[in-house]
């Protein structure tokens, strides 16, 4: 986001890939439930808070793109 690619990109696809692959290490999440996981960085939760510091809107960016690629990637 920050160098102005769409959540979409090969690059937000790739980062996104790495965090599913680390997410399995503990827990192996379906297309919904890693959707599910992606909301709390766009609710109200310390997730959020988290990403609202490093800008504005990176939440809703990394939320993009986790649907995009659970939809792309998962059953």
């Amino acid at each position: 986001m920050l160098q102005g690619l769409p959540p979409t990109s090969e690059e937000a696809q790739a980062a996104v890939k790495a965090q599913y692959e680390f997410t399995t290490q503990f827990w192996q999440p379906n297309r919904e439930a890693f959707k599910s996981l992606a909301l709390t960085y766009i609710l109200p939760t310390e997730y959020r808070k988290y990403y609202q510091k490093l800008g504005d809107g990176v939440g809703q960016y990394v939320y993009e793109a986790i649907c995009y690629w659970s939809d792309n990637n998962l059953n």
